[in-house]
């Protein structure tokens, strides 16, 4: 078979303003329409498996021809590698150890603090890593179990993350349509460093809603957490994103008092897109105050 070729082009891509790039992507790839957020956006998918590039995904807006182009580039090599090793800790590992899981206001606290200092917290770490292992479990264990051998796993995983991957960057996508037309708040627009914060916030909300595997979702802003903890600095806003979900959760009396950590490893797909669709509008209406009637 013929291998598609490729070709380089000038983009924007609007994240903190406008800048101009070139990279490789497929041209004349399919428009497809999807509504998110009560917004309906054309644009085009492309796949490519390149583990020299940085990004698992990539929302960036095109000129062509004077019309303007909305494209999601996904890049699979990453999915590949994490589908590998998920496999293969289920097959020296099937089941997880039984947690004892620490109170949920504990862990917030003790999160909020790690928040503003970064602080270098030994317990909250190995409290992480756990949940870590436990989302993995909710998330990928019974797509283990149904898979008849590795290469269909693999298959099952890459397909799901590409499709949750992508509701993430069409978030971005409606953001930078949005800022074009000047139709965020006059802060975000000002300040380049907010609007990269906040749009970075409603992509993994839209994940939660949009996407078909919340705890896998969960599972990676774990895994970021469990980063700039270590690290010392926010990569992607990890932290305030897993805070703002277990403090929306807590606000929306989903969960009682006293409930442990461990509740995010049973949410199903309806309460977690109620949590994020709540979590969604207060912070873009209530926090932000967007224009009326954008979503």
């Amino acid at each position: 078979m013929k291998k598609k070729e490729f070709k380089l082009i000038f983009y924007f891509l609007t994240v903190l303003g406008i800048f101009s790039f070139l990279i490789p992507a497929l041209a004349l790839a399919n428009q497809k329409p999807l509504s998110i957020w009560g917004q309906e956006l054309n644009y085009e998918v492309v796949s490519l498996s390149n583990k020299h590039r940085s990004y698992d995904g990539l929302a960036i807006r095109l000129n062509r021809s004077g019309k303007k182009i909305n494209r999601v580039i996904l890049n699979t090599a990453y999915f590949q590698q994490e589908a590998t090793e998920i496999w293969e800790d289920f097959q020296y590992n099937p089941k997880p150890s039984v947690i004892v899981s620490p109170n949920l206001m504990t862990f917030l606290v003790n999160l909020m603090e790690t928040n503003r200092n970064f602080s270098q917290k030994q317990s909250l770490i190995s409290q992480l890593g756990e949940l870590k292992e436990q989302l993995q479990y909710a998330a990928w264990q019974k797509v283990y179990a149904k898979a008849k051998n590795k290469k269909e796993f693999i298959r099952l995983f890459i397909q799901t993350r590409k499709k949750t991957i992508e509701y993430h960057e069409l978030s971005h996508l409606l953001d930078a349509v949005l800022w074009e037309k000047q139709q965020l708040t006059s802060h975000e627009m000002r300040d380049e460093k907010q609007f990269a914060h906040d749009t970075e916030v409603r992509a993994f909300l839209t994940e939660l809603v949009y996407g078909p595997n919340p705890q896998d979702s969960l599972w990676q802003i774990v895994t970021g957490v469990l980063q700039e903890i270590k690290q010392g600095r926010s990569i992607d806003y990890s932290v305030e994103k897993l805070k703002d979900i277990l403090v929306m959760a807590q606000a929306i009396n989903w969960i009682p008092r006293g409930e442990l950590l461990c509740f995010l490893c049973f949410l199903s797909k309806e309460s977690a897109t109620d949590i994020a669709t709540k979590l969604y509008h207060r912070y873009t209406l209530a926090t932000h105050q967007w224009k009326r009637g954008l979503l």
